[in-house]
């Protein structure tokens, strides 16, 4: 790559859970101004989407994993890990908030 790609981007990632084991992932990727303007950007752009389908497929399977592990009687403890879950229980955490204040 001639340009620091990875440097010139935004990325949000969205995972819908369909169904128990089924998951709609969606990923946007917004670039700034001097790098959709450089000569090289598709060819760099293609790269980069190729990078990140792996990366995304295994996302996919880690998901639809935690989705039917959230049938077990584990989940009903509603533990959430200080490390891992801190994001996934300040979430839910706002959505209880929200749902609070309707």
């Amino acid at each position: 790559m001639n340009m620091p790609l990875l440097y010139a981007f935004e990325k949000v990632n969205i995972a819908i859970p369909v169904s128990p084991g089924v998951t709609e992932l969606q990923h946007l990727r917004f670039y700034g101004p001097e790098a959709v303007e450089h000569p090289d950007f598709q060819a760099e752009e293609t790269s980069v989407q190729t990078l990140f389908d792996v990366v995304h497929h295994e996302d996919q399977i880690a998901i639809e994993a935690i989705q039917s592990a959230r049938r077990s009687p584990v989940w009903q403890q509603h533990y959430y890990a200080p490390f891992w879950d801190r994001l996934h229980h300040r979430f839910n955490q706002l959505v209880v908030a929200d749902m609070e204040r309707a």
